[in-house]
């Protein structure tokens, strides 16, 4: 059958229009989807797991977030488990599943509080995502959270700074607390001798209760009237009625140091450039004589005299302060005098006062107190011409030694005398005085201890071409070889920095001690102590921090009685105006008891 080029033609037309009607279609069809949603199966969207906080005692705030979506259609939550593993198993066996619907996103970040009963210290959970409608669920990265840190609790290791002469200042930090109650719970530290169990039931502990606290931070307190050379161990609390948390123990060492006697013996006067002395035999102290506050003229001056003894009671120490006869006016008021013990007897003398109208009288006369008749009468005076001040006085066996000091201000010296005690009380029976070798080296304001039968003088006030400065230079005096000239020792301290004047010295058993004091080179005050030893020397110990002020002293009376140093009196200049004070508090030192 032959077809016309007619009929060709319109086949071949026909054949074009159906094509063109599919590519239409086709093309339709691709735009209408290019136009329209994706199909809700396509959607993608990711989910973050965020890092937890803790907001309570066992609570934490779970955080997550979504990102490529708006939120809609979307259920939210965290799975939470003891153990990783479950949580790869995406089933609700031993799962904790918790959502929340798509209106609690705030900008596609969601959270939720968990409260979890401390069963486990470790807990796993993971933040998720679904699309119910489109059946689509997606998870976060797994995280952990711990409650075996509480709050991030520790206390702080006592440093050696921290512990002042009977007391200690310990620290606590809470992290991770923020306000878990408005109540709080109740905070503050135990604190024991080792040996003690740290338990609220144990009366002999020292409980710290500081209140409640309910918010992070540092807290601290100051434990005071601690026993001395006594090992203590510590450690911080929380607390309420139903609930107790304390994380480590520390230990800490309260080794030497000073405590103030409170409400010490109101009737003693402030005092410094007076006189101390100790009777060994009958553990009997002397003190007082020199100036108050005001030490020109006799208007300062003080002639008042005290005697201390240690009586024991129920194991206790109790100190007795006497007051004992005043030293007579007519003898003539003065500072910076001597005093020395000899066969229970007091021997005072020396000194000088200034007066106004006729510059500084210097004394050379002596006079004895005798404990026994509670009276004073006079002795042979010191053999010099001009009289002395700012000497140093010691005794050893039944002699007492006096030397050094000066006739004036630029006129130092070095000349060392023997003092024979008179044998009866015979008026005309005054003593003697019998020159030994003089000390190296002239000064003035020196301090001394004695020793195993040796006396150790050194520091004070000296003169280096024409300069008035403090030396640190230490001499040995041995009686029994009385002829022999003193013996140059280890200076005091590391370098002359440590030098001084106005210090206080005294021994205890086979140590001597020196400390306080003043430097003219800065006006500088001091309040190190040092330790001697004939076989190791000097050696820093604990400062003289007097009721943690950092008050520092010159002119106090220091000695030693009864195993223990004694300081009283003093001055010290500080505050704003720079005004120099003078002090009546007694201080107490107890050594480092030998390992």
């Amino acid at each position: 059958m032959l077809i016309t080029f007619f009929e060709l033609h319109l086949i071949i037309m026909r054949i074009i229009l159906f094509i063109r009607s599919g590519l239409i279609i086709v093309l339709t069809v691709l735009l209408t989807g290019c136009f329209s949603d994706k199909p809700n199966e396509l959607r993608f969207f990711e989910v973050e797991t965020l890092t937890p906080i803790r907001i309570g005692l066992n609570q934490y705030e779970l955080r997550g977030k979504v990102n490529n979506s708006n939120g809609e259609n979307l259920y939210l939550g965290f799975l939470v488990d003891q153990f990783e593993e479950n949580l790869n198993k995406k089933t609700s066996d031993n799962l904790f599943l918790d959502s929340m619907s798509g209106a609690f996103l705030n900008e596609l970040n969601f959270r939720k509080s968990i409260l979890i009963n401390q069963d486990q210290n470790d807990y796993f959970y993971q933040a998720f995502a679904e699309d119910r409608i489109n059946k689509r669920l997606v998870f976060g990265e797994v995280k952990s959270f711990s409650f075996s840190d509480l709050f991030s609790f520790f206390i702080v290791q006592p440093e050696a700074e921290s512990i002042q002469n009977n007391s200690v200042n310990l620290k606590a930090s809470i992290n991770g607390f923020q306000k878990f109650s408005e109540e709080g719970l109740n905070h503050g530290f135990m604190i024991g001798k080792e040996g003690e169990d740290l338990e609220f039931d144990n009366e002999n502990i020292i409980l710290d209760t500081l209140g409640f606290i309910n918010d992070d931070g540092i807290f601290e307190s100051t434990i005071d009237s601690l026993d001395f050379n006594t090992p203590y161990k510590a450690r911080a609390f929380l607390k309420s009625s139903d609930f107790f948390y304390s994380q480590n123990i520390v230990s800490f060492q309260i080794k030497d140091g000073w405590e103030r006697k409170e409400n010490a013996y109101s009737s003693l006067i402030k005092l410094r450039n007076g006189i101390a002395a100790v009777d060994e035999v009958n553990q009997i102290a002397y003190f007082g004589l020199g100036c108050s506050e005001d030490c020109n003229e006799s208007r300062g001056l003080v002639n008042q005299l005290w005697s201390l003894q240690i009586q024991k009671s129920n194991g206790q120490d109790s100190l007795v302060i006497k007051k004992l006869r005043d030293f007579p006016v007519r003898f003539g008021l003065r500072q910076e005098g001597v005093a020395f013990i000899v066969e229970g007897n007091l021997y005072y003398g020396l000194g000088s006062i200034l007066r106004s109208s006729a510059g500084r009288k210097y004394f050379k006369d002596f006079y004895q107190y005798n404990p026994n008749s509670n009276s004073w009468r006079q002795v042979k005076s010191f053999p010099v011409e001009k009289g002395r001040s700012g000497a140093v006085a010691f005794s050893i066996g039944n002699f007492g030694y006096v030397g050094s000091g000066e006739e004036s201000f630029f006129a130092l010296q070095d000349d060392f005398y023997q003092f024979i005690p008179p044998t009866t009380t015979n008026p005309s029976d005054s003593g003697e005085w019998k020159s030994i070798p003089p000390i190296s080296g002239a000064r003035s304001k020196a301090i001394g201890f004695v020793l195993d039968g040796k006396a150790y003088v050194g520091g004070g006030k000296i003169f280096n071409e024409d300069f008035v400065e403090n030396t640190n230079s230490f001499m040995e005096f041995d009686p029994s070889n009385i002829s022999q000239p003193w013996k140059e020792i280890e200076a005091l301290g590391e370098n002359i920095n440590d030098a001084r004047q106005d210090a206080v010295a005294f021994s205890l058993s086979n140590k001597g001690y020196v400390g306080t004091g003043f430097q003219i080179d800065g006006d500088t005050y001091l309040g190190d102590l040092w330790e001697y030893h004939p076989s190791s020397g000097w050696q820093q110990i604990t400062n003289i921090n007097l009721s943690g002020e950092n008050r520092f002293l010159k002119d106090a009376v220091g000695f030693g009685l009864g195993g223990k140093g004694y300081i009283y009196g003093g001055s010290y200049k500080g505050g704003l105006l720079l005004l120099e004070e003078t002090f009546n508090d007694l201080w107490i030192y107890t050594p480092k008891k030998e390992e």
